[in-house]
């Protein structure tokens, strides 16, 4: 509401109305605009506030699916040295999938831990070059079926 005292009462005159309503138009304005920031910091927030929830989610589940599969190596890797008894080279190679299977994995969940940590402002993106057929290889080997399982 916007109200106005003349020291002699009278009719506004049209210039005036224009002027207050001017005024009340910028007013509202400015209003809707403080009211537009003010949610665009709360939304701000609620976001900051996500984000921080999904890294500290992706630190803690990346740490929960690493510790159980470093056991795991650790396993591959006592029964690879035999240890326990002698393989068979079938085994070996049986093994071997694991193990890079297993490292892959590894790999992978370090990944999601830097990309956590990236996020947290905690490390620095370094880039790198890196060539489509060595990661492709690479995959295959982790993946490829026995050739020598039919013989």
């Amino acid at each position: 509401m916007l109200s106005t005292h003349w020291r002699v009462p009278h009719e506004p005159l049209e210039w005036e109305i224009r002027v207050l309503d001017m005024l009340a138009r910028q007013a509202a304005e400015l209003i809707e605009r403080m009211r537009s920031e003010e949610r665009l910091r709360e939304e701000r927030r609620r976001a900051e506030a996500a984000s921080l929830a999904k890294t500290r989610f992706l630190a803690v589940m990346s740490h929960e699916l690493r510790t159980p599969l470093s056991g795991m190596l650790g396993y591959v890797r006592l029964l690879e040295d035999q240890i326990l008894g002698p393989l068979t080279p079938e085994q070996l190679e049986a093994l071997a999938r694991i193990r890079a299977s297993a490292s892959h994995q590894s790999e992978l969940i370090e990944e999601v831990l830097t990309v956590s940590r990236i996020e947290a402002g905690k490390e620095r993106v370094r880039w790198e070059l890196a060539t489509w057929p060595r990661s492709r290889a690479r995959s295959w080997r982790c993946s490829s079926p026995s050739r020598n399982r039919a013989a």
